[in-house]
């Protein structure tokens, strides 16, 4: 396994959040001082860059990914690529201030996650290439990024923008295109979604349940 960086900065949230001291104190002592508080827990939900970096890599290397192509992932996370990653993340970090949250950019988390100057998405992406050299991207659209960052990443997104009547339409287009890709309704691979029963919920409400149970 190749271990490229470890993260500098990691928020912390509880269920029931007046727990939070208690679990962040075990976070500390199992990882060291590298954990802070968060207020709530679809605040560390919407500060997941995952699914915004990974539909930006993946997305325009579609043809790499079905020729099992071996890509290294930051090369090829060039300025047009970047671009589809930035906007989709301001759309993420418009939904999280609709909820009162400030969430990080993905510059500020590629910056903690690989220690490389910040800067435009695109040249933080050939700052990591000419740092680490990898990791490849997937060969398989069979792949965490896609499974796993669509349904439980982008799509979780979108519902949240619905609450907010923020709109995401870059979000939506990648979750849609990815979709497409794949063959299959990606937004229909989240059971978890239909068990939160997000129609007609406020943002209040949202809060106030991710808070006390």
């Amino acid at each position: 396994m190749l271990i490229n960086t470890l993260r500098a900065s990691f928020e912390v949230a509880a269920i029931p959040a007046a727990r939070l001291d208690e679990a962040l104190a075990a976070c500390r002592a199992l990882f060291g001082e590298r954990f802070t508080a968060c207020e709530n827990i679809l605040a560390t939900a919407l500060l997941n860059v995952n699914p915004v970096a990974h539909v930006a890599e993946v997305l325009p290397n579609l043809t790499r990914i079905d020729k099992r192509e071996n890509w290294p992932l930051f090369d090829h996370l060039t300025p047009s690529a970047a671009r589809i990653g930035e906007a989709v993340d301001r759309e993420r970090q418009a939904i999280a201030r609709a909820f009162g949250f400030n969430v990080r950019s993905i510059h500020e988390h590629t910056h903690l996650s690989y220690h490389v100057p910040l800067a435009s998405y695109a040249e933080m992406a050939v700052a990591i290439h000419a740092k680490y050299g990898g990791p490849l991207g997937p060969t398989t659209l069979a792949h965490r990024y896609v499974l796993e960052d669509v349904p439980f990443g982008l799509v979780f997104y979108e519902a949240l923008a619905r609450i907010v009547g923020v709109p995401a339409p870059n979000l939506s287009a990648a979750i849609t295109l990815l979709a497409t890709a794949c063959g299959r309704d990606l937004r229909q691979d989240n059971p978890l979604l239909a068990q939160l029963a997000l129609e007609g919920v406020s943002a209040a409400a949202l809060i106030a349940r991710c808070a006390s149970k």
